[in-house]
């Protein structure tokens, strides 16, 4: 997946909702804090949601990790789709992405 703008950075990852083998140990870092191990796509989208911000910050994963996800939370949308989980994420406060939509040619990302 690629995601281009021209005036901001922006991030977006895809992953396939599947059980995990590390998820009960990755519940106890700062982004994934509070989250119920049954709950796979509330996990996804906080997984994803850490892949993009790495990918925009062209950062560590396990550093972003440390953090609290609530900063982040308010400039990413998602979609998931069939088994599926899409994040677009924006670090600017004004992200002019409203909505990731599908369409015959795929899922689209809805800006102003």
């Amino acid at each position: 997946m690629v995601a281009l703008s021209p005036d901001q950075a922006v991030g977006v990852d895809v992953e396939r909702l599947k059980p995990r083998k590390q998820l009960v140990r990755l519940l106890k870092t700062g982004f994934m804090a509070g989250l119920e191990t049954e709950d796979l796509a509330q996990f996804y989208q906080r997984w994803t949601l850490a892949e993009a911000v790495t990918k925009t910050e062209q950062g560590l994963l396990l550093e972003v990790l440390k953090r609290d996800s609530g900063a982040y939370e308010t400039h990413a949308r998602f979609r998931q789709q069939a088994d599926c989980m899409l994040c677009c994420y924006t670090p600017t406060a004004h992200s002019n992405i409203h909505e990731v939509l599908q369409t015959d040619a795929g899922l689209v990302l809805e800006t102003s």
